[in-house]
């Protein structure tokens, strides 16, 4: 089976999350150099405070569908693509000062639960 690359995520997440589409458009500028490198760490980034806003208002339409996509991401992604989601968002929604994990997490599909309870358990092993 072939891997998604960073164009098929980006497909897929715009598809699968409406709204992100215009927010990928209209932030271009943070996340494309100026020398045209992405900064796909930015982009995700953007992802996250976009659903975390959603989510605040109450707003959980294509939440579920989102978490599926990630799951579909960390499974099935190229190493880049499966480690840009686990590192970037997930560890950058895990470390969030801003929302209560049990607004989000209990939502999380298998893949993604399983990395985030890898992560606590390995920051309960150093503290």
């Amino acid at each position: 089976m072939k891997k998604i690359n960073y164009q098929e995520m980006l497909v897929k997440l715009c598809k699968v999350y409406p709204g992100f589409r215009n927010y990928f458009v209209e932030s271009a500028d943070s996340w494309v150099s100026l020398e045209g490198k992405f900064l796909w760490g930015i982009l995700v980034g953007s992802l996250s405070r976009m659903l975390f806003k959603n989510i605040e208002e109450g707003d959980y339409s294509n939440v579920q569908e989102l978490f599926v996509c990630l799951d579909e991401l960390i499974e099935h992604g190229d190493e880049e693509v499966a480690t840009l989601i686990t590192t970037q968002l997930l560890e950058g929604m895990l470390n969030s000062r801003t929302m209560d994990q049990s607004l989000w997490r209990p939502l999380l599909g298998e893949h993604a639960a399983s990395y985030c309870n890898a992560i606590d358990a390995h920051y309960a092993k150093t503290t």
